[in-house]
């Protein structure tokens, strides 16, 4: 069964398919900087290209990281001693992937300009009142770890949201 956890990773790739498609499947916002100071998020991506536009990062600063090219990250997926039990069900990855997108719809939610009726057009929800209780759900992570990166509009929205 799939655990909750508060770790984030971020996956960095030079286009839409150099990771892994089931890496990809997990990821809840796909980034694509665009210019030296901007970034565009996306729902999506298909066809090497994002697609459903969910906001866009103006002033972006420039990186204070240094990063060697050719320094790869080494992945070990242990599959010795698996047995059926230890894989997820249909139903359970279908739970675990409606939950990323709902985190996701939270993270947006938070992070950019979009209104309440904005993010309904960007979810598969058809009400503000389905979305907003989604968001709920996951405002206290979005407090906990990200508060000061949060517009305070946005932050004082979420810190009421009862």
């Amino acid at each position: 069964m799939a655990r909750k956890s508060n770790a984030h990773m971020f996956l960095i790739g030079q286009d839409g398919k150099d990771i892994d498609k089931a890496l990809r499947a997990l990821c809840t916002v796909f980034v694509h900087k665009s210019a030296l100071t901007q970034a565009k998020i996306f729902k999506t991506i298909k066809d090497r290209q994002g697609e459903d536009l969910m906001g866009r990062l103006d002033g972006v600063p420039p990186t204070d990281i240094h990063f060697k090219t050719y320094d790869e990250g080494k992945f070990i997926f242990d599959d010795e001693d698996k047995d059926e039990d230890d894989f997820a069900s249909k139903e359970e990855f279908e739970n675990f992937k409606q939950e990323k997108e709902d985190e996701k719809l939270a993270a947006v939610y938070a992070f950019t300009d979009r209104s309440m009726s904005d993010m309904v057009a960007f979810s598969d929800y058809t009400s503000k009142s389905t979305v907003r209780e989604k968001i709920k759900q996951h405002k206290d992570e979005l407090l906990d770890e990200d508060a000061d990166l949060i517009d305070d509009n946005k932050l004082k929205t979420l810190q009421n949201m009862r």
